[in-house]
């Protein structure tokens, strides 16, 4: 007569906690990664929604009022004082310097004088920290402007953004058609004509 095999109760009722144990933690792990996933797509859809919806430009002047604001506390502290390198103050002091007179000093009259400095610029060194920060700021600025058009329009920034390229490029290849002999009305349509050659082209 075959041997019963004894079962331990207690090992067995281990395995299975144990196993059990496992699958929890490995349908956890699937159930967070279906979860991180399902996050990822739906802030990727978010984004894509962002980009092809047109920012009003309320919304865009909100944005960039707070963009402005980051820009100028990067150079300037509260107390509008530079907090990088790159800006030179705006006047220099020349030391002794004596009063003449025909060109000949005269003794004893000498005195500090302030004068223009050469070296400013109020958007800095060209190059300088203040001054990449200075550009950004104007940037910002320019943009902003355009915002607040688009706000009283009642157009998006977008379209606000494409008006005014077209609108330079206008402007820019008149310069070029306007030239002595050319009647200043057919220099404009040639313009007008380029430029919409232009974005066609370019696809913007």
């Amino acid at each position: 007569m075959a041997e019963i095999q004894k079962i331990n109760v207690n090992e067995l009722m281990k395995k299975m906690e144990k196993a059990f144990d496992e699958e929890g933690k490995t349908r956890y792990k699937r159930k967070l990664k279906e979860e991180k996933e399902k996050a990822r797509i739906k802030s990727e859809a978010k984004e894509i929604a962002k980009k092809e919806t047109p920012e009003s430009g309320v919304d865009a002047v909100d944005r960039l009022l707070g963009e402005y604001k980051t820009a100028r506390g990067k150079i300037l502290n509260a107390k509008q004082e530079p907090i990088v390198p790159g800006l030179e103050d705006r006047k220099m002091t020349l030391k002794n310097v004596p009063k003449r007179a025909f060109g000949i000093k005269i003794p004893f009259t000498e005195r500090d004088v302030d004068i223009d400095n050469p070296m400013y610029n109020e958007k800095g060194t060209p190059g300088s920290p203040y001054n990449i920060g200075a550009e950004r700021v104007s940037e910002v600025k320019s943009d902003l402007e355009l915002a607040q058009g688009a706000k009283k329009k009642r157009i998006s920034f977008q379209e606000a953004k494409r008006n005014k390229a077209v609108e330079d490029k206008e402007e820019e290849l008149y310069k070029f058609f306007s030239i002595p002999g050319i009647n200043p009305e057919k220099a404009k349509y040639l313009a007008r004509l380029s430029t919409k050659r232009y974005f066609s082209k370019d696809g913007k």
